[in-house]
């Protein structure tokens, strides 16, 4: 019998750190539309952020504030992205500005 973290270790190997850098990505995203709005519009934002990625309104609250706080580095932390997964993901973030500000 596998202790959690050992099924995460391997949840982690099978789908490959790739794709949780795409998550942290998405999440990335979100959260700067959501920094765009006004103030009084961004408790819908949350909601629909929460919604589309499939978590719960409090998580996406906390990862917005990560973000808004720390930058794409707090929301990293905040994903407990391993080291390899935060490279790619910062990687990914600065290729995604790089074509948005083209």
């Amino acid at each position: 019998m596998t202790t959690r973290s050992q099924r995460a270790e391997l949840d982690r190997l099978d789908t490959g750190h790739r794709v949780h850098a795409a998550f942290a990505a998405r999440v990335a995203g979100h959260c700067l539309a959501i920094l765009d709005r006004l103030p009084q519009h961004r408790d819908l934002a949350i909601q629909r952020m929460a919604d589309d990625l499939s978590i719960s309104y409090r998580r996406a609250a906390e990862l917005l504030a990560a973000y808004s706080t720390r930058g794409p580095r707090g929301l990293a932390r905040a994903l407990y992205l391993t080291r390899e997964e935060t490279r790619d993901f910062l990687a990914l973030l600065a290729a995604t500005q790089e074509t948005t500000h083209e």
